[in-house]
């Protein structure tokens, strides 16, 4: 009679747990959706913004560096604040702060949008960075397909909002009105959130100097966060510009290049999702080189591409092949230090914004000089050489 209590407590336990599991992992999708949407609902607002503001490319590029910014600053508070607080007050100030942001983003003075931007920068930094622990600490066995899942639901997120958020300015006639209902939804997640119940993992992690000297020295890890790094300036490059290049340059019409912008998610959804499956049957080292190399060269291909098929066919394919790189070098850095989870992964985080900061900066600076042809080849050959220093690692170094 003993046993046969005990064997029900133990179930009862067990469909707790997963409830529980399965309330957390619903909630990191969601909110995945809207970090997607929140990154990337400049660039199809950019040529309307640029009007509106009477600013340049390189200005407009700036907004999304400064986000990017304030990514940085907000891994760097992540770090910090990583072991010292409760995890589920440090979520709440991250969807407080991304939410809030969003929604003063579409106050529409330029100096404004940039804090907004910054605001709503250190807020999707510390979400991810939270969302992100959840998978490595509780879901250790399938962290990389969860990874993969969640990055996906970001570029679902990222794709909705580079093909809707014009439609729905334009109907509103109002560039303000995606960056508010991002912000309100945003908010609203606060409530189930607060509901959640969370255990406080990677309270005795702490970082020191010696930890910090440890990760920057490992050659897999540094060549992890040049990869990141490389990889968000592609990415941030083509969110914020590939849709006014294709409007401006190769003379298509503004829907057309909206719609081709989101194809880039769209594929980066379905190569995510792919790669979830395929994560445990290949080397993950073989991935990271493979879809870096394949999906720099195709979206190099894509700009010497004149019509529209062309375009389309060869921005998907690329966004399919670079889509799995963030969630599979994230995974590989873990494993490499798993004693430093939290640490590893606020400093990838970090590495992704200062990648963010630099691309469109760097993409509108020289598209505002010669042309955005130009702006973004520059990005796209940075990712494609960011593979070399990970190929020429000795095997047992791995």
């Amino acid at each position: 009679m003993k046993d046969r209590v005990i064997a029900v407590n133990r179930s009862k336990q067990n469909n707790d747990m997963l409830e529980k599991n399965k309330s957390i992992l619903l909630l990191s999708m969601g909110v995945a959706f809207l970090c997607g949407a929140n990154l990337s609902v400049i660039g199809p607002l950019e040529t309307w913004i640029v009007k509106d503001l009477a600013i340049s490319h390189g200005q407009a590029g700036l907004v999304q560096s400064f986000f990017f910014m304030g990514s940085l600053l907000g891994s760097i508070v992540a770090s910090w604040l990583f072991g010292k607080s409760r995890q589920k007050t440090f979520g709440l100030f991250a969807l407080f702060l991304m939410g809030s942001g969003c929604l003063i983003s579409g106050i529409q003075f330029y100096e404004i949008l940039i804090l907004g931007r910054i605001l709503a920068g250190i807020g999707i930094s510390l979400t991810v960075i939270f969302f992100t622990s959840i998978i490595v600490y509780q879901f250790e066995k399938s962290q990389t397909t969860l990874l993969n899942l969640f990055h996906a639901t970001l570029a679902l997120g990222a794709a909705l909002s580079v093909a809707k958020a014009r439609t729905i300015a334009v109907f509103l006639n109002n560039w303000s009105i995606p960056f508010w209902m991002i912000g309100l939804l945003s908010l609203l997640m606060l409530l189930p959130l607060s509901r959640c119940v969370l255990s406080d993992t990677g309270k005795n992690e702490q970082m020191d100097m010696i930890t910090i000297r440890s990760i920057f020295s490992h050659p897999v890890l540094l060549s992890c966060f040049l990869i990141m790094f490389c990889y968000v300036s592609a990415e941030q490059g083509t969110l914020t510009f590939f849709a006014a290049y294709v409007e401006e340059e190769r003379e298509l019409p503004v829907t057309f290049a909206v719609f081709a912008a989101s194809l880039y998610w769209a594929g980066a959804i379905l190569g995510r999702i792919v790669s979830s499956l395929v994560s445990q049957k290949l080397e993950e080292r073989r991935q990271i080189i493979g879809y870096t190399v394949i999906g720099a060269v195709l979206l190099l291909i894509c700009l010497f591409l004149s019509g529209g098929t062309g375009i389309s066919i060869a921005i998907f394919l690329g966004g399919v092949a670079i889509g799995p790189i963030i969630p599979l070098v994230i995974s590989s850095a873990v494993r490499q230090m798993s004693e430093f989870k939290g640490g590893i992964v606020s400093i990838s985080n970090a590495v992704c914004c200062l990648g963010g900061s630099i691309g469109p900066a760097l993409t509108g600076f020289i598209g505002s000089q010669h042309s955005l042809f130009l702006g973004l080849m520059s990005v796209f050959l940075l990712l494609l050489f960011s593979a070399i220093p990970f190929l020429l690692i000795p095997a047992k170094v791995r």
